[in-house]
């Protein structure tokens, strides 16, 4: 019996980002268009990633915790409203999941679904795979928040960042509902990444107030509109003599997260002229660039940030915030105008989408 996971894919051309994913897995993948019928699921599966009309179509006869192998159900959705949810609920699909979902984020989904070992964490871990901003010895640092649970959570910073101790993680209004949410920890530990470029922090919450764990709650199961991951149900128990190997699991974790954020054309404005270089770990609030000795720690500089089609660019200021040595510098972006913030994003999304495809 083959070792690798078997997982069936069943969609139409909404589902092309999973598609593409699940291809640099280590996987078997099956692929079936969106009008087949139960009796086209044959086999055993490990994971099904199918679209909301997909999994719809199949009906009432559909009964996902008695199907052979107990896969976990992950439903890609163009629309998200709370009838959705409940219907979805009542089928057993386990995760909802917007099919605009960035790649690096239903890398990190897919990597938990498909690791059945035991779960050492108290509480289920949801992944988020979203930029934060986080305040650590009073210093603003940006980090990707990972995966969260009701107890804490895992955060990606640069290599060369310093944090220990007390901890605030703020989730932007978009992942928590509207408003933002502001979490208070302590670290626990911290560990490299495997190319050293990252510092995987993980954090314990601070004894939450009522009102801030009970919109954790409503984040953690799927009653906020509008996560791009949301939890529907538990997933299945598995023998423990058929998951994949943790080894594998932990190697894969390790390189999906060192590819975060891809990587885009900078121009820095010197006095001698405009000089090219890499940006990598964009985000709206900084990049990281190449060592240049010019770029000494607190000195304001101009940036022009290139999106993947070369053309123009979006001009911000910039100081340096950090010096990690070869792994380069970080700038933090001083305040952007509406207009610039929206082109970067559209810049990171259609980085990120031209980074998988080349994968």
């Amino acid at each position: 019996m083959s070792s690798r996971p078997r997982v069936l894919l069943l969609g139409d051309s909404s589902a092309g980002r999973a598609h593409e994913v699940l291809r640099s897995f280590d996987i078997e993948l099956v692929v079936l268009r969106g009008d087949a019928r139960l009796p086209d699921l044959e086999g055993s599966y490990d994971l099904i990633v199918a679209t909301v009309k997909a999994t719809a179509a199949l009906g009432d006869a559909l009964e996902i915790s008695s199907l052979p192998g107990k896969p976990i159900w992950i439903a890609l959705h163009t629309q998200d409203f709370l009838p959705l949810r409940e219907r979805l609920r009542s089928l057993g699909v386990h995760y909802l999941v917007q099919s605009s979902v960035s790649p690096t984020t239903l890398r990190l989904l897919i990597v938990h679904t498909l690791y059945s070992g035991p779960e050492r964490r108290g509480e289920p871990r949801l992944p988020i795979g979203s930029a934060v901003l986080c305040v650590n010895g009073g210093t603003s640092l940006d980090a990707d928040l990972i995966d969260l649970t009701r107890d804490g959570c895992r955060l990606a910073v640069l290599n060369g960042l310093r944090v220990s101790g007390a901890i605030h993680i703020e989730l932007p209004s978009k992942l928590a509902g509207g408003e933002a949410l502001t979490l208070r920890g302590k670290v626990l530990r911290t560990e490299y990444a495997s190319d050293k470029s990252r510092l995987f922090v993980t954090v314990r919450f601070d004894r939450l107030e009522q009102m801030l764990l009970h919109r954790l709650d409503q984040l953690l199961a799927g009653q906020t509109i509008g996560t791009v991951v949301t939890r529907l149900g538990a997933g299945p128990s598995k023998p423990a003599g058929i998951d994949v190997k943790k080894a594998r699991v932990q190697a894969a974790v390790q390189e999906q997260l060192s590819r975060l954020v891809p990587e885009v054309r900078i121009g820095v404005f010197l006095p001698g002229g405009v000089q090219m270089t890499v940006g990598r770990d964009l985000s709206v609030r900084g990049v990281r660039l190449n060592p240049m000795p010019a770029l000494a720690m607190g000195r304001a500089i101009d940036l022009a940030v290139y999106g993947p089609a070369h053309d123009e660019p979006v001009l911000v200021q910039s100081s340096v915030s950090s010096d990690d040595g070869p792994l380069g510098v970080g700038l933090q972006f001083e305040m952007l105008a509406p207009r610039e913030r929206g082109r970067l994003e559209e810049i990171i999304e259609t980085a990120s989408q031209i980074e998988l495809l080349a994968d």
